[in-house]
């Protein structure tokens, strides 16, 4: 039997805000592809989190391809890298632009959003540390489910989904579920 388990460095608040019908789609979709743990790496964040988790992605030379205001807080932190800012400086000034940017109808981050939209649609990220024929089955797997919207994942190009695109520079398979409203 398949099961979701959680980061350690998950918050329960963090845990909690997964949805079960999206901990379910998850589970079906790791059995399907058998594969007996998925483990969840990432929820729902907070501005200060989002700029963590950018932060980290960076310094480690991974760039995700953002949006237009999730390149803002890229191109801040790559400036403040480059003139060797403190880690908890730039961190701070990067959730500084990520509320400015919310405040302005911006969204950095699809996981960076407000309870009531977190549980319309919920972001998690998967770890990648799957052997990669059952990923791609655990991902194809997911896609053809209707409540996943999108999948971008970092394991590899010849996956091919209309749902599923491929960017070696994400840390994890990223997932999202639109959840149905009886299901809220």
């Amino acid at each position: 039997m398949s099961r979701v388990v959680f980061s350690g460095s998950l918050s329960q608040d963090k845990i909690n805000a997964l949805s079960a019908y999206a901990q379910g789609l998850l589970v079906s979709a790791a059995e399907k592809a058998g594969i007996e743990r998925i483990t969840v790496t990432s929820t729902i964040r907070t501005p200060r989190a989002q700029a963590e988790a950018m932060y980290n992605n960076i310094a480690s030379g991974r760039l995700i391809r953002y949006a237009s205001a999730g390149q803002k807080v890229t191109d801040l932190c790559l400036k403040m890298l480059g003139r060797k800012e403190s880690r908890e400086g730039t961190i701070c000034a990067m959730q500084e632009l990520i509320e400015k940017l919310s405040e302005q109808g911006q969204r950095v981050s699809r996981h960076c959003v407000s309870e009531e939209e977190y549980a319309k649609r919920n972001i998690v990220d998967v770890s990648q540390s799957i052997l990669y024929d059952k990923a791609a089955k655990f991902m194809k797997e997911l896609a053809d489910t209707e409540a996943v919207v999108r999948i971008i994942q970092p394991v590899g190009g010849r996956i091919q989904h209309d749902k599923i695109s491929f960017d070696p520079s994400e840390p994890a398979i990223h997932i999202e579920i639109v959840i149905p409203e009886e299901y809220r």
